[in-house]
Order: C-alpha cells, then structure tokens, then sequence
C-alpha cells in the first residue's frame, strides 16, 4: 500500500501543481490497472449499459475518468473531508460509507484507504457493470483492501434494495454526464435518498444546471458568461427548480417557464451549465471538468426579442432536461 499512500500525500496535499496532480493519477491509474488485471481497451470494455432509468457506461469509460483531474481531485477530497467531520461527530464508531456506481476501481474512495483504518471506515460498494464489479473484487481481495469491503454488490443502483438502510453515513455517488444527461444521477440519488436516513451526507452535495449565454475567448481558455438562471437543484432533499418564473421552486419534473428578455449586446449561444458543490470547500465550477463543460442548446444567446424558455427535467427515453423556447 505503500505506493497508494505516496499517491495519496499528493493528492490531498493543497498546495500540489496541477502537473503534479497530472502525473499522480497517470500513476494511480497504472496501478488501479495493474491490481484488478485489466489488460485494458476492447470492444467488451466499452459496451454501456442502457437501463429503464438511464445509461451505465462500460467499463472502460469509467476507468478513464480517473483522467478528469479536477474531478477526481476534488471528489477524493471532499470523500476525505466528509469521512473526517463524520468521526468527529461519532468517534470509535466506524463510518458506513455507500458507493453507489462504483466503476471498475471504486476510484473516488480507494486512495483513502491509506487514510483510515478499517475500524474507522467500512464501504458497500454496488455496480452494475458484470466486467466492473469483477475488476472491483479482484481489488479488495488483496489483504491490505479486504477489510474494508462490508459488501460488494452488483445490482442496478436505481433499483437496489439494502437489508440495512439505516446504517449508512454517507451517500457517494458520482454517475453523472454535464447537465445531468443520459446517466444515472438523478434517478440514482431520488432512489437511494429516499431510502436512508433523513441526515445522511450525499456527495456530491449539490449540483446545479443553469441557463446561461456563454462564448469562448479567442484563446478558448477563458469564456465570457451571461447567467440567466439555475434551473436545476440536485440535492439530498431532492430535485428543484428555483429558476422558475413566479419565483417559486418547484419539482424539477413538472413543466417550468423563464422570461428571456432581448439582449442583443450579449454574445455567444445559450447553453446548459453545470456547478458541482462536492463537500465543504470543494467545488467544481464552470468547465473545469469533463462533469462541467457547457452544453450548447442555441447558437443566439442573447437574442433580439424576448423570449420564453420552458423546461422540466424528463426521465425517459434517457434522462435530460426536456425544453423548448418561443417568442414571447
């Protein structure tokens, strides 16, 4: 465990360079790849899995998402915060941790082994993917992961169904797209926090989609924005919609309308965007990951009538925000 510990120091250490982040998780994933005997790209590792309530990627897309440096960073650190505030709250007891949708490597929990004892945390790891969740067995079967693993359970996430829901501490779920798209999120988290205990902590703890104008500089490494409104709220009390017109949050599911006033001195399309609060201090903001780049959904951001955009968030064939917009 020692080089997990080594890769670890970097990873939470603040103060890291964004190389040096870089080059640890080329490393990490080199032994995540080496542990679990992946030999590494094929056409059975990269079929997804389409669901009644959204898609599961394939085993290889999920292993590359350790290449999202910002993501991962910023996940293993808020999961570290969370467990540490947590035994805090209740020393001597370890911290019942659910991962739900945990790919091939249980990425955003396993450098913490390094962390905490197996007294101190205790993980239910449940995947869908047949190829991922053999990966993730031959993972904890070594000795110094095996007494962490309080179960491993390979069953669809936004159905499953737990002897002991009130055990658990934490919520980690991350089986998202930007804009809460295709994947599992949503449903996931409507599913599992309505199970668990009322003061569960979901990470990450919130996650937004806005309507906003938004275009690149000349360099495209910085964007001007013109945010227009949150339309979606993704938390451990559920899906909302604050942006709607009257001013009135609402269930995000149910048909919503916003104003667009004319503005034609705005530049750029009109696009989704996404905010991850992951925990406490840690946070993923605009395009700082492959989770929060923007969606373009119009090529007239600022338009020259008014106009009316309505919108809810739809379930099926695949989830979304489902919407339109008019001349007002």
């Amino acid at each position: 465990m020692n080089e997990l510990h080594l890769i670890t120091d970097t990873i939470l250490e603040t103060s890291s360079t964004p190389r040096e982040l870089m080059t640890v998780l080329h490393e990490f994933k080199d032994l995540l790849f080496h542990l679990t005997e992946i030999k590494g790209v094929g056409e059975k590792y990269r079929n997804d899995i389409s669901t009644e309530a959204g898609l599961a990627i394939g085993t290889e897309w999920a292993a590359r998402c350790v290449d999202d440096v910002y993501r991962s960073v910023k996940f293993i650190r808020g999961v570290h915060q969370a467990i540490n505030d947590r035994l805090a709250v209740a020393p001597g007891q370890p911290v019942q941790l659910l991962y739900a949708g945990t790919g091939p490597f249980a990425t955003l929990v396993l450098p913490l082994l390094t962390r905490f004892s197996p007294a101190e945390l205790q993980l239910t790891l449940v995947e869908i993917n047949e190829l991922s969740i053999t990966a993730l067995r031959r993972l904890f079967s070594y000795p110094e992961y095996h007494d962490y693993a309080r179960a491993i359970i390979q069953s669809d996430c936004t159905t499953v169904e737990l002897p002991d829901w009130e055990t658990y501490d934490i919520l980690l779920t991350e089986t998202m797209q930007y804009a809460l798209q295709r994947e599992h999120q949503v449903p996931l988290t409507l599913h599992l926090i309505s199970k668990l205990r009322k003061d569960v902590v979901l990470i990450p703890q919130e996650i937004r989609v806005g309507l906003a104008a938004v275009n690149p500089t000349i360099e495209r490494e910085d964007w001007e924005i013109t945010p227009y409104s949150c339309l979606l709220s993704l938390t451990a009390a559920g899906l909302s919609s604050p942006g709607a017109s009257n001013g009135k949050p609402g269930t995000a599911d149910a048909p919503h309308e916003l104003l667009l006033p004319a503005r034609p001195e705005v530049r750029g399309s009109l696009a989704f965007t996404t905010d991850i609060h992951v925990y406490g201090g840690e946070h993923l903001g605009f395009n700082q990951s492959g989770l929060t780049v923007p969606r373009i959904i119009y090529s007239d951001g600022g338009g020259e009538e008014d106009r009316t955009f309505r919108w809810h968030y739809g379930f099926t064939p695949e989830p979304g925000l489902v919407w339109q917009m008019e001349e007002a």
